[in-house]
């Protein structure tokens, strides 16, 4: 069933996602969607359709799966490959997506800073096919330093150092009221002096096995363990 994010569950539809209903789906009266608004889903029945605005009565609320709150702080990648972070990290799970500029990025936050919009444009529709209750706050972070450390339970950081190594999680105390954060280094992977400051605030070195995986997809490494613990897979 297609699924629609609002900001308040006022019986209201408009703009592109009223366009999505009529024109794309191509919908009908008494049809059934999914509406959601802060972390709540609804099952919806359409009202009244135009091509600007689509009513509709909220009928059941669904039971949704709760996760920990989930931070990924990925080094700042080639500006094409912003799009697929913003896009599979949300599918994956991350509840906010930050770009932090490190030093091996080759891209600059001012080069992206105003794409905002259409980034989250892009979490919105990847939450909506992925069945997500939400999808991901994207932002921008100067630096590593700029990182608020102490609000998180567990920060976990990638580290290539470690490919050789088996690293078991630590997740196990994990409850789906934690905070986690995620570090990714962009292309060429962190520096030792990131190295060293991470390790200095704490942030446990992970692996993400024996192989190297390109910036914009190795977040959902991490992302798939927590979301199976949770989801009760392992």
């Amino acid at each position: 069933m297609q699924r629609y994010f609002v900001n308040e569950l006022n019986g209201i539809i408009v703009g592109d996602d009223a366009k999505h209903i009529t024109k794309v789906m191509r919908m009908k009266i008494n049809d059934l969607v999914i509406i959601c608004s802060n972390n709540e889903c609804f099952n919806a029945r359409l009202i009244s359709l135009s091509d600007k605005s689509v009513t509709y009565k909220l009928e059941d609320k669904l039971k949704i799966i709760t996760y920990p709150k989930i931070t990924l702080y990925q080094g700042m990648p080639k500006y094409s490959k912003v799009d697929i972070v913003s896009k599979y990290a949300t599918i994956y799970g991350a509840k906010e997506i930050s770009f932090v500029q490190m030093n091996r990025s080759e891209a600059k936050i001012k080069q992206i800073a105003d794409k905002l919009n259409r980034l989250e444009k892009i979490s919105k529709e990847a939450a909506e096919l992925a069945h997500r209750n939400n999808y991901a706050k994207i932002s921008f972070t100067n630096t590593l330093k700029d990182i608020p450390f102490n609000e998180f339970d567990i920060v976990l950081f990638a580290d290539e150092v470690l490919k050789e190594e088996i690293v078991n999680y630590p997740i196990d105390n994990l409850t789906d009221k934690s905070k986690i954060a995620i570090i990714i280094g962009p292309e060429g992977g962190i520096t030792e002096e990131e190295r060293n400051f991470l390790i200095a605030n704490k942030a446990c070195q992970t692996s993400l096995g024996p192989y190297i995986l390109p910036t914009e997809i190795a977040s959902i490494y991490l992302l798939s363990v927590i979301s199976a613990k949770f989801m009760n897979f392992v």
